[in-house]
């Protein structure tokens, strides 16, 4: 073989390994979801078996709070790049494709999810559980709705690679709405907002639907600065979500608008078509923050969203920086928490200050005179009580030391026995058995 094929056959296989690489980026923290574009060649593929338990599920156990609620009865809306087909996914029962389409790229592939994220999310919220492997998701009872709002690659024409247009995903807000959506999580960001998104949000909020946003990554979207707002998360009404890693740390970027953390590093997720591997980012934490919204809709079906928002704020584990911290939010989702967790109802109330109150005169002389009397009736029922035990003392031991004059009494030396050389059984035993010597 000449030198040359070989250089070529090497360039095809470094080629061919930069788009795998590329293909699985946003899975595998290079980047946060959706910055790496899949190949020209195609979308991602599908998975690999699943070996061992993921931690966010060690972590989470969503099966302890299945008996509670599973989520049945709870349309989710997953706001992404669309839902593929999976063993462990149901199928959603509408769809919509409002991806923008982009004249400078390839021809679309049909693929219901050519990015993968919106199927991993779906199956952190949907995915069913099977005796053969431990993963599940939080709530496998729901119904799911799919707006795609990303097609085979993110746009070209926004601010930053990895965003989308606002008003794309006021459209698909307003459709999820439309379908009666109780729960709509949306895992794509732009970094503008717009009337046309803010109005969207408040009519889902006008629908008594809890709406719950990824707030973007660690190294923000493209390189875009930590501190510029993402929206919907930016929104007031919107549960902002962040990163929470393995060790327990929060990795966010947008700590204006967190308000809780979940699972978002070196996830395990279902891929496109079968299979498993591996996921990062905040989109995925927003999907189980969207699973822990249904299964407590579903238990409490007369709560409100904004009560459904409140408890789940209320019962998320505490942050290492304690309440509001501007990384963590109001903590760790906690589902098995807001199912079971009991809450006094209403808006929290301050304490008044405590203040104290005006004593009449005349009641502290009353009860310092009581006071007084009491003490007296103690000293006095001690001193009689003293009393008492030298009487005794004298009436028993009275007698016996006038008859020794008042001396000491001690005990008598005892003797030195001196101990036989060759002991022997005492004589009185065994009587009967003594016999004269030389009797028979």
């Amino acid at each position: 073989m000449s030198r040359r094929v070989r250089r070529r056959r090497s360039t095809v296989l470094l080629t061919a390994l930069l788009a795998a690489v590329a293909t699985v980026g946003w899975v595998t923290g290079v980047g946060p979801p959706g910055a790496a574009q899949p190949p020209a060649t195609g979308c991602l593929p599908s998975g690999e078996a699943l070996t061992g338990t993921p931690w966010a599920t060690s972590m989470l156990v969503p099966e302890r709070v299945w008996p509670h609620s599973d989520g049945t009865g709870q349309r989710v809306a997953v706001v992404s790049t669309g839902v593929d087909r999976h063993p462990r996914l149901p199928r959603p029962v509408a769809t919509v494709d409002v991806s923008p389409v982009d004249p400078h790229r390839r021809q679309p592939s049909g693929r219901s999810d050519c990015l993968g994220i919106g199927t991993g999310v779906a199956g952190l919220i949907a995915g069913r559980p099977a005796p053969d492997d431990p993963f599940a998701g939080l709530a496998p009872g729901v119904t799911l709705l799919s707006a795609k709002v990303v097609g085979d690659q993110y746009p070209t024409d926004q601010p930053a690679r990895g965003a989308v247009d606002p008003n794309v995903l006021a459209k698909a807000i307003d459709w999820a709405v439309d379908r009666d959506a109780d729960v709509i999580v949306v895992t794509e960001v732009a970094l503008v907002g717009s009337d046309t998104l803010a109005a969207a949000v408040d009519r889902a909020v006008a629908a008594d639907t809890v709406v719950v946003a990824a707030v973007g990554e660690p190294s923000g979207v493209d390189g875009q600065a930590a501190e510029q707002p993402t929206f919907p998360a930016a929104l007031p009404e919107v549960v902002g979500v962040g990163v929470l890693t393995p060790t327990g740390s929060a990795e966010v970027s947008r700590p204006a608008h967190v308000d809780l953390v979940a699972p978002g590093l070196d996830l395990v997720v279902p891929y496109p078509r079968g299979g498993w591997g591996p996921a990062a980012g905040s989109g995925f934490a927003a999907g189980y923050v969207a699973g822990a919204a249904a299964l407590v809709r579903a238990r409490y079906p007369d709560l409100s969203a904004a009560e459904v928002t409140r408890r789940l704020l209320a019962t998320a584990a505490p942050a290492p920086e304690g309440v509001g911290s501007p990384r963590y939010g109001y903590g760790i989702v906690d589902p098995y928490q807001a199912v079971v967790q009991q809450l006094a109802a209403g808006p929290p109330v301050p304490v008044p200050a405590y203040t104290t109150p005006p004593v009449d005169p005349e009641a502290r002389a009353q009860e310092q005179e009581r006071q007084r009397g009491h003490t007296l009736a103690l000293r006095l029922a001690g001193v009689g009580v003293a009393l008492a035990v030298l009487l005794a003392a004298v009436v028993g031991f009275g007698p016996r030391g006038h008859r020794r004059r008042w001396r000491a009494g001690l005990a008598p030396v005892p003797m030195d026995r001196p101990d036989a050389t060759h002991p022997e059984p005492p004589m009185p035993l065994f009587p009967e058995r003594r016999q004269p010597h030389g009797s028979r």
